[in-house]
């Protein structure tokens, strides 16, 4: 084998090599995204279901007062307070 040959062959090893890497690269990032998009949109369930609640307090607490209801900004002090 001359030395060309072998320098060939080396150069179509380390472009395999890089071109597998590159691969590995792109398919890490596409699970990188795919993660952080379901993080994403489990926090914002999250964030609903929590948002929901509050509000249901809020009503819970405009509906359960005796006489004339508090005002909205009265009872979501109150149910802040109570978190």
């Amino acid at each position: 084998m001359t030395a060309a040959q072998g320098t060939s062959r080396l150069l179509v090893v380390c472009r395999a090599v890089g071109w597998l890497l590159g691969l590995f690269v792109a398919i890490a990032f596409l699970l990188l995204l795919w993660a952080g998009q379901r993080t994403v949109a489990g926090e914002q369930r999250r964030s609903d279901v929590t948002a929901g609640a509050f509000i249901a307090r809020v009503k819970a607490c405009r509906r359960q007062s005796p006489g004339p209801p508090p005002s909205w900004n009265a009872c979501e002090r109150r149910v802040r307070a109570n978190l």
